[in-house]
């Protein structure tokens, strides 16, 4: 490849592909390498190829090295060799290498040129001398540990060459004797052994069109143009210092993606070029703005002439195939070079040339057309060709160097033929900050090249949107394709109607510099949306998105329906607000807590309350409010730690008392340890919020540790629980007899009231069986002295017993449980009165009694 060419040619930007055959005066060679960018997380060594052919070169990649990492070493296998001249040459831009060299013992080390700093990637080049498979071992000392990593390759012999035998070709056959080597090598690509038709003049072709005459559709006006924005991204291949992209006979493949290379429809056009060698001359392309996407073919090479397949794929911006239709414009379609499109028929829609042009073109197997001419000079009119397309996602094309010098094809974007003037595109947009003062309404127009016989007499657009209340209009702002503001070209007129009448100034359409050019019409709106001024929810699309639509009329020299487009610019309308919580003593946000986020649409209110933290009580106890800005929104909640004093007692409780439900064992926990918890300052009571861990407390006798918690303050309590008695908790304190009638011979009546009634409560560990007994102590007696001896009986199961001074068994069980029993009669049982006539029964007389109650573990 070449520094410093000089052309002889006039070089002009326009539209399309041109080839040029130019002369070269002074150049050198010299070769110098690029990765991708790949970006790597830790230490790493790669490979560019991983099958290679004894003698080829290899380029490993070392990524992830640390500023910290000594001992940077590589070590290679037996059969392999470091490249030191082509090693330097790939890292002379790294001020942080010093050194690399190969020791006695296989080992490539690399010295720093001082401590701790950024190596970044450092590449070596290695030549495979022995054929097998090769294990290359990188290593780095970082802190006190060795680091490998490992790359395998596999080196194989070199193929045979078949002897070189000079073959005849067919009678009429413009390439006359070639080397058999290189026809086989160049067969399986455009089998040239098989030509259907050969040396037609392209006038002859149901494709022509007269360049002077006829007008090239305003549909294929789209050629890439290298931007301020276009990003230059290589995936394989080698790239020079010069930014070339290279292919030779040990790199055959190439291959580069530029995104933003212009406008399609109003969407951005990614081209991805790829370049296939298939000689042992080396080609390169330009990946540069500098004569972009121009094409170098090398000179011959021990018999070999350049032989590359240039392949386009248009993709849109998440990379996916984009259909377009766009021009390649060839100048110098000369003796020096064959120009081939794969599958024409499929891609071609039409070819413009002069009818003197001596541009010939040859029918070859697979619908593959070769043009080609028989003169040597390549300026000037009847070298040029045109080639419009159809909608296409790839274009495929082959160029071979006939001559043994070098050559070119050029990426221009001049137009040879008048080209239409392309419809107005809408750019539907979309912005994420609904106050972003690059919010726009946005169309786009291509304004082709054309000569000044055929500039354009009329140009301009009537604009018209539907903003709603919540953006203003601003100003207008036009930029051409590389950024330039060309405001003052146009004249802006607002209408009585709302509508814009924007229009070329004469003095824009005869300067030459604003043709072959993208210019992109931005109206700029300003956010006016408030509390006073809310945005009508009903509006927003999907995605809470706030709609600008808009429409443009595009009216060219004289005919006012040329073009109409639409469009809508979208605006981010979910707004966010966020709340921290932060300690007021350290100023940072609470360990463990999250922020708290809520989400709405701008200039609807919003209202944030504190949240409860504890250990913590906020300091204002005030909600935050506001509406929804179009930037997210960042406040705070302070909150103050919470001091406290947690009192409690160790206490013993007797087996059973203790409740089973978790709820009322913290109840009475609290209760029995007499707990009472302040918060300090305020000297609140804060005994509620204290929590209790009960240590397993149950209703088995054993001592327990019980821990108590409020704020930050803990507390831990003993709690015994001891055996208690057999004891009565209530005994009936009245039974009353009321309203008798005395019957005529005796009668047993019921009781007509009882007042409490017998409960029995046995804590004893052992609780062994217990019994209650009755016996009358008193027997009733009235107000007179008069006694009713045997008047009290006890019923159960039917059978009265009359009650004395004498113990009468009543009940007796052994508790299961810590819990009371509960003693109760049916009405027909228990405490009965017997009532028969006698003397000393009267009418409207009171008799009162009295019964005693025993409780034992033992018989009576």
């Amino acid at each position: 490849m070449k520094k410093g060419i000089r052309q002889l040619s006039k070089i002009c930007l326009a539209s399309g592909i041109i080839l040029t055959q130019v002369s070269t005066l002074g150049s050198f060679s010299t070769i110098a390498y690029a990765m991708t960018e790949n970006q790597v997380s830790d230490f790493i060594i790669k490979a560019d190829k991983d099958q290679v052919k004894i003698n080829e070169n290899i380029v490993l990649t070392l990524e992830g090295i640390h500023t910290q990492d000594q001992k940077i070493e590589v070590v290679l296998p037996d059969g392999m060799k470091l490249n030191e001249k082509e090693t330097a040459k790939l890292n002379e831009k790294n001020p942080a290498i010093g050194t690399i060299q190969m020791t006695d013992e296989s080992v490539i080390k690399i010295e720093r040129t001082s401590e701790g700093v950024e190596v970044g990637k450092v590449f070596l080049v290695i030549t495979g001398k022995v054929a097998g498979e090769h294990t290359i071992t990188a290593k780095v000392q970082r802190e006190n540990n060795e680091i490998e990593t490992k790359v395998k390759v596999n080196v194989s012999e070199n193929a045979k060459t078949n002897p070189k035998k000079i073959v005849e070709k067919p009678e009429g056959n413009d390439l006359g004797k070639v080397e058999e080597s290189q026809q086989v090598e160049l067969k399986e690509n455009l089998q040239k052994s098989t030509v259907q038709s050969q040396n037609i003049p392209v006038q002859q072709s149901s494709y022509f069109k007269d360049a002077k005459t006829d007008v090239i559709p305003g549909d294929n006006a789209f050629v890439a143009r290298f931007t301020s924005k276009t990003k230059v991204i290589v995936s394989d291949g080698i790239r020079s210092k010069w930014e070339n992209l290279i292919v030779d006979n040990s790199h055959k493949t190439a291959v580069v993606t530029f995104t933003n290379v212009g406008y399609y429809k109003g969407k951005p056009v990614t081209l991805k070029v790829t370049l296939r060698n298939h000689s042992s001359a080396e080609s390169w392309t330009s990946t540069e703005a500098y004569l972009f996407l121009y094409l170098k073919l090398g000179k011959e090479v021990d018999g070999s002439k350049s032989s590359v397949d240039m392949e386009y794929e248009f993709l849109d911006e998440e990379g996916n195939p984009f259909p377009i239709k766009t021009s390649l414009n060839y100048q110098g379609v000369n003796r020096a070079k064959y120009i081939t499109i794969r599958n024409f028929n499929e891609t071609i829609s039409n070819m413009y040339a002069s009818q003197d042009s001596p541009i010939q073109y040859d029918m070859l197997d697979g619908g593959a057309y070769r043009f080609h001419s028989d003169v040597k000079e390549w300026y000037g009119d009847p070298q040029k060709l045109t080639l419009t397309t159809k909608e296409v996602t790839h274009l495929k094309m082959h160029i071979e160097n006939r001559e043994s010098t070098e050559s070119e094809v050029r990426y221009l974007t001049d137009f040879f033929p008048k080209v239409e003037t392309p419809k107005v595109d809408a750019h539907n947009q979309s912005f994420q900050v609904a106050n972003d003062p690059n919010i726009s309404a946005e169309f786009i127009q291509t304004v082709p090249y054309l000569n000044q016989q055929r500039y354009i007499k009329q140009l301009s657009y009537l604009f018209t949107s539907n903003e709603g209340n919540q953006y203003a209009k601003s100003k207008w702002i036009v930029e051409n394709i590389h950024g330039k503001d060309c405001s003052n070209w146009f004249t802006f007129e607002e209408n009585s109607d709302g509508t814009t009448k924007i229009a070329a100034k004469p003095e824009t359409l005869n300067n030459p510099n604003f043709y072959d050019n993208v210019y992109f019409f931005k109206k700029i709106y300003n956010f006016v949306g408030s509390e006073t001024n809310p945005v009508d929810k009903s509006r927003l699309k999907q995605n809470s998105m706030y709609p600008i639509d808009f429409t443009v009329s595009q009216s060219v020299d004289g005919n006012v329906n040329h073009a109409k487009a639409s469009g809508t610019t979208l605006v981010n309308y979910l707004s966010q607000v966020q709340v921290q919580h932060i300690d007021k003593e350290t100023n940072q946000p609470i360990p463990n807590v999250q922020d708290t986020v809520v989400e709405g649409i701008i200039t609807d209110p919003f209202r944030v309350e504190p949240i409860e933290i504890p250990g913590y009580q906020v300091v204002k106890n005030t909600p935050i409010t506001g509406i929804f800005l179009p930037e997210n929104q960042v406040f705070t909640h302070i909150y103050a730690l919470v001091k406290a004093t947690l009192e409690a007692n160790d206490f013993s409780t007797v087996i059973g008392s203790i409740p089973t439900n978790p709820e009322e064992l913290k109840t009475f926990i609290l209760k029995e340890a007499k707990a009472e918890a302040t918060e300090l300052p305020s000297n609140t009571d804060i005994t509620s919020q204290v929590e209790v861990d009960n240590g397993g407390l149950c209703n088995q006798i054993g001592s327990y540790t019980v821990t108590l918690r409020v704020k930050n303050v803990k507390k831990t309590i003993t709690v015994n629980v001891i055996g208690g008695n057999l004891e009565f908790i209530e005994v009936p304190k009245t039974i009353a007899f009321e309203n008798i009638t005395i019957p005529s011979r005796e009668k047993t009546v019921n009781r007509s009231n009882v007042q409490g009634e017998i409960v029995v409560s046995d804590k004893r560990e052992n609780r062994k069986e217990w019994s209650v007994y009755v016996k009358q102590a008193k027997p009733l007696t009235s107000n007179e002295k008069d006694i009713l001896p045997d008047a009290l009986v006890y019923t159960q199961n039917g059978v009265d017993t009359v009650l004395n001074d004498q113990n009468y068994l009543v009940h007796s069980q052994k508790s299961s449980d810590y819990q009371n029993v509960h003693i109760n009669w049916k009405d027909s049982e228990g405490i009965r009165l017997k009532v028969k006539p006698g003397p000393n029964v009267k009418v409207n007389e009171t008799y009162q009694g009295e019964l005693e109650w025993t409780l034992t573990d033992t018989p009576i």
